[in-house]
Parts: structure tokens; sequence; C-alpha cells
């Protein structure tokens, strides 16, 4: 964070991730990656935070979701973190569905 403080149009925010979309202004991204967190997000609320996407992405803006696997593909974890780890990852139709839910008219998996 220190390297990135000083590079020239870098803001570092830290804030949780559903305050921030819900504060986003309409139509104001070109794009959103999400890596590796939509799984910290409960599935009663990933349409709401999908929908929040959707309204701040510009016209013809896109959203990538990349997140790992829910079934096990033999990371190195001890069997207890395995368990966990397996039933906190969202399907790819959850997430699709929820995206359209929220908005999004073109989903890919």
């Amino acid at each position: 964070l220190a390297c990135a403080k000083k590079l020239p149009g870098v803001d570092i925010l830290c804030k949780d991730c559903e305050i921030f979309v819900s504060d986003l202004a309409n139509e104001s991204y070109d794009c959103f990656l999400i890596k590796e967190m939509i799984h910290h997000i409960s599935s009663s609320k990933l349409a709401n935070f999908c929908s929040n996407l959707s309204r701040a992405l510009k016209q013809g803006g896109y959203c990538l979701i990349v997140t790992r696997p829910s079934e096990d593909i033999g990371y190195p974890f001890f069997e207890a973190a395995k368990k966990v780890w397996t039933a906190k990852q969202p399907k790819a139709e959850t997430i699709a569905a929820a995206m359209l839910d929220g908005g999004f008219t073109r989903v890919e998996t």
C-alpha cells in the first residue's frame, strides 16, 4: 500500500464492498473486476450488490467476477478448511442468476 499511495491517480480505499457499491453514482464506471471476494456477500444480498454494480456501469460497461470453483480441486488445505472453503463458494449459476436479477442483460459463465 505504501508504494501504491505514491502512484499518480491511485486512491486507497478501505470500505465495506456493499456500502461502496451502494454509494456509487449512476453510470460512473466503465468496468468492475470483482476478484475472489464474491463469496463474502451473503446469498440474500447478492442480487442487490449486483444491482448496484449494474446501475453504476456506464452504457456498454462490463463486470468480470472471478472466484474459485465451488468443488474441491485439490487445494492444499487441511480437511476442515476444505469443508468451509467448499461450502462458501457460490456456484456460477447462483452468481449469474443474481446478476440477471440485478439488471445485467448479458451474463456468461
